[in-house]
C-alpha cells in the first residue's frame, strides 16, 4: 500500500443574503496525474444549527472512471447539526452520502468537539 499524495487548491464564497457557502476546488493526485474538479453548496438553517450540503466532483482526465453500478457518480449530499452549549463548549455531528464508484454509496459520519474559547 502506498500513500496517495495530492495537491488541492480551492476557494469558498459566502453569499450574504442567506449565509449560503459556495465552494470549488481542483485536486491533483501525484501517483497518476489525475485531476478532479469539484464544487458544492451549504445552506444553513435555524441560526446555523442545521446545514444541508450538496456537491459534485468530476474526474477531468479519466471521465469514464465511473461506476459500473449505474449510480449517480460524483454526487454527494449531507446534513450537519451543531450544538452551541455556552461560551466554552460546543459540538457538531455531520453525515454525508457520497457516490463511491464501484463501491456504491458510501456513508460518512463525523463528530467534532470544541473545548476552551468559543470558535
Amino acid at each position: 500500500l502506498g500513500v496517495a499524495l495530492r495537491n488541492s487548491e480551492g476557494i469558498a464564497l459566502r453569499w450574504a443574503p442567506r449565509n449560503v457557502l459556495l465552494t470549488g476546488d481542483v485536486v491533483r493526485y501525484f501517483s497518476d496525474g489525475e485531476l478532479v474538479a469539484g464544487g458544492g453548496v451549504e445552506w444553513p438553517f435555524f441560526d446555523d444549527r442545521i446545514k444541508l450540503r450538496s456537491g459534485y466532483h468530476y474526474f477531468l482526465r479519466k471521465p469514464k472512471l465511473a461506476s459500473k453500478l449505474n449510480l449517480p457518480n460524483g454526487f454527494s449530499f449531507g446534513l450537519g447539526f451543531t450544538s452551541f452549549r455556552g461560551e466554552f463548549e460546543s459540538w457538531s455531528m455531520d453525515y454525508a452520502l457520497v457516490s463511491g464508484g464501484d463501491l456504491g454509496f458510501v456513508h460518512r459520519v463525523s463528530i467534532s468537539l470544541w473545548f476552551g474559547a468559543s470558535r
